[in-house]
């Protein structure tokens, strides 16, 4: 576990180290000195949650940063990894730990894949809504997680289109932090009767 480290000293328990709290908020009390002696005791972990698709995640899970030369822009825009499900964990927790969302998840049709007890491997499909779960704090809503969990959470193809006088013009996978040039330059750029200066934006 990342949550429930125990560092002992003089043989009593000292402090709980949680590495998943000093990562993610910067608590210092949750990541406290050593000193010479102590004994520093990880149990095992409580369960595994996997978060994929449009959140940013986390470590080597992080999204890869965009490049307007990449063979598939799609793969760079989800990520997936496998997360440690603490006790009384929801779906926000477990988003938060993978990194947050990404300004392109498409939040009303994300959703929980659920083993079913007893069903020999069965999964069942739970829908949530993280916008009501994230920006209108409806605890409700906010699920609480299962052992062997995976939150999904599906990107929304959003595209900018590329149209008169270019090379190929056509629609553009939407990549944050581009510029109208960026997109110009993935059209091939301008055609010889293209004018350049009378580009314009709808």
């Amino acid at each position: 576990t990342r949550t429930h480290i125990k560092l002992i000293r003089g043989g009593v328990v000292y402090s709980t180290v949680d590495i998943e709290r000093f990562e993610v908020s910067g608590d210092l009390n949750a990541n406290p000195y050593v000193q010479s002696g102590d004994v520093i005791q990880i149990p095992r972990v409580e369960g595994l949650v996997t978060v994929k698709g449009a959140v940013f995640g986390r470590g080597e899970n992080r999204l890869r940063a965009p490049t307007t030369d990449a063979p598939d822009l799609t793969r760079e825009r989800t990520s997936e990894g496998i997360y440690e499900l603490t006790s009384d964990a929801r779906v926000s927790d477990v988003i938060t730990q993978a990194g947050g969302i990404t300004p392109w998840a498409d939040l009303s049709n994300s959703y929980v894949d659920r083993l079913v007890v007893g069903g020999k491997g069965e999964r069942q499909r739970i829908p949530v809504d993280l916008r009501r779960i994230i920006f209108q704090h409806d605890s409700a809503s906010d699920l609480e997680m299962a052992d062997f969990d995976v939150v999904v959470v599906p990107a929304i193809d959003t595209l900018v289109y590329v149209e008169g006088e270019v090379t190929n013009p056509g629609p553009f996978l939407y990549v944050p932090g581009l510029r109208a040039t960026d997109y110009v330059g993935q059209a091939g750029g301008p055609a010889l009767n293209g004018r350049a200066s009378s580009t314009c934006i709808i």
